[in-house]
Order: structure tokens, then C-alpha cells, then sequence
């Protein structure tokens, strides 16, 4: 019999969402980034400024309809009750806070969000001594499955 490290472990899968957590300290990184891209204050991320966002921790720019998706995906009630006014708002910070902080969501939506790495990308700052595999960058497009 090989041991078990030489053959994995079978049917075990990594976890993408496994460090998606809410805690004190990641409510306070994403507080940090959607203050720095709130920029005119409102209390939400309009298109301009979540494209900013993406542009910072992807180097992409969001597509409008891209945009209009993730709105209606983080509304209550998958968006049926959403007005073109709140399209024009965005991301409330609340709702920002909870598409970074919460595994469940995130994985409904099929993306994976990472406040570590997205903070110390924006703030330039580097990534913790424990920064593991890279896995599981923030993104706003459907996570990928690689190898």
C-alpha cells in the first residue's frame, strides 16, 4: 500500500472559500477599501468606482453588465425588487462587507473574494509572512478550477 501522501487523500477537495471568514479584522480591511473607493462619499460603490476596485486587485476593468449582475446577485431577494435608482447606486458598503466576509455567499455566486490579498494589493502593502499557495485571488469572474 502507498502511503497516503504519495496517493492524496481520495476524494478530498480544497476548499476555495476555506480563509472566507467575518471577523473583526475582515470587516475592518474591507471598511479600509471601500472607504478609499467610495469617492464621492455616498455610502455605495457606483460602476466607476467598483471599477476601480477590479482594476486594483485584477487589472481589469468591470463591464457595465457585469456590473448590473453583481447588483442584482447581491440584492435580497435575487434583485426582483430592484429599481434603476438602485442600479445607478451600486454596492452598499453592508452589502460590500458581506460579499468579502461570507463564504456562503460567495460560493452561491460562484466567485471567490480574498480581503487579505485584495487589501495589500490596493494599499501596497505585502501579504503576511503565512501568504500560502496564491490560491484563491480575488476576482469578481466565476472561479476557475486550475491543473
Amino acid at each position: 500500500q502507498a502511503p497516503l501522501v504519495q496517493i492524496g487523500a481520495g476524494r478530498t477537495v480544497e476548499d476555495l472559500w476555506a480563509n472566507v471568514t467575518q471577523n473583526e479584522e475582515t470587516v475592518r480591511l474591507t471598511e479600509e477599501v471601500f472607504a478609499k473607493f467610495d469617492e464621492d462619499g455616498d455610502g455605495y460603490w457606483n460602476l466607476k468606482e467598483t471599477s476601480s476596485v477590479q482594476m486594483a486587485t485584477e487589472g481589469t476593468e468591470m463591464a457595465e453588465d457585469a456590473f448590473n449582475a453583481l447588483i442584482i446577485a447581491a440584492a435580497p431577494d435575487g434583485g426582483r425588487n430592484l429599481s434603476e435608482d438602485d442600479l445607478g447606486k451600486g454596492l452598499s458598503k453592508a452589502q460590500v462587507i458581506e460579499l468579502y466576509t461570507d463564504a456562503n455567499r460567495q460560493r452561491a455566486l460562484g466567485f471567490v473574494l480574498d480581503i487579505y490579498k485584495d487589501h495589500a494589493k490596493i494599499f501596497k502593502k505585502e501579504p503576511g509572512a503565512s501568504d500560502s499557495e496564491g490560491d484563491g485571488a480575488a476576482t469578481s469572474e466565476a472561479a476557475e478550477t486550475s491543473g
